[in-house]
């Protein structure tokens, strides 16, 4: 499939990673098909999501993606069980597409919603919100859309990477699941801080991702990017009607 895909990349005339990452590898891959990082665009809310928490974390993903799949089975088996050891009443909801049920851990405090039409109606109750993500590549919009809601985030550094976020300030990030497991439960307790880590993400968010600020970045790389390939096309049209003269 790798191979496939770079062929495509290959037979473009400029092609747009929204990671920094990506772009640099693709750039190695694909010489000398020059690639772009596109901004980030998505609309966040003016305001952070009204929210009466409780003792519920939550994983955004659809669940036919295997890194999700694996993210979720890391929490039950690996985080949520140290979650659970001094907050008995806390719970895990899972919200996202879900085709493989029987694949996903079953513990009577993981509730799967599947799919939600307004991600909003799944996080009113939410004291935290969770990403150990361990596989997978790219940007993660799902945990920008969460930012964007002003949730107090728990991730490791595959599901933020590239985005530029500081661990303490806006996110708590780890590898360590005894260290996540601190951190959910301390989000759980501390309101204060909770709502200090969720309003800094929100302002993150809205200030680096929103529609809003990034369009005219947006709409200068096309422009840009369009104009180069027709110059790029007309030059090669010239140099061809030269050699047949």
């Amino acid at each position: 499939v790798m191979e496939q895909e770079l062929l495509a990349y290959r037979s473009c005339q400029r092609v747009l990673a929204v990671h920094e990452e990506e772009r640099r590898i693709l750039a190695e891959q694909i010489k000398p098909i020059p690639v772009t990082t596109i901004p980030i665009s998505l609309a966040v809310p003016g305001r952070p999501l009204r929210r009466q928490p409780a003792k519920t974390a939550v994983f955004v993903g659809a669940l036919d993606y295997a890194p999700n799949r694996d993210a979720v089975r890391y929490i039950a088996r690996e985080i949520f069980p140290l979650v659970r050891k001094r907050e008995p009443d806390a719970e895990l909801r899972v919200v996202g597409l879900m085709r493989r049920r029987a694949q996903l851990p079953r513990e009577p405090w993981i509730t799967y919603t599947g799919y939600v039409p307004q991600l909003d109606d799944a996080l009113g109750d939410v004291a935290v919100a969770i990403a150990p993500l361990r596989l997978g590549a790219g940007t993660n919009v799902k945990v920008l859309s969460l930012l964007g809601r002003g949730l107090p985030l728990v991730a490791t550094r595959r599901a933020i990477e590239g985005l530029g976020l500081q661990d303490g300030q806006e996110v708590v990030s780890s590898e360590d699941p005894a260290v996540m497991a601190e951190a959910i439960i301390q989000l759980m307790r501390d309101q204060d801080e909770a709502t200090r880590l969720g309003e800094a993400a929100h302002a993150f968010a809205l200030k680096r991702f929103h529609w809003e600020t990034t369009a005219p970045d947006v709409a200068r790389l096309y422009r840009n990017g369009f104009e180069e390939v027709r110059f790029r096309i007309e030059s090669h049209q010239n140099e061809s009607y030269a050699k047949e003269l």
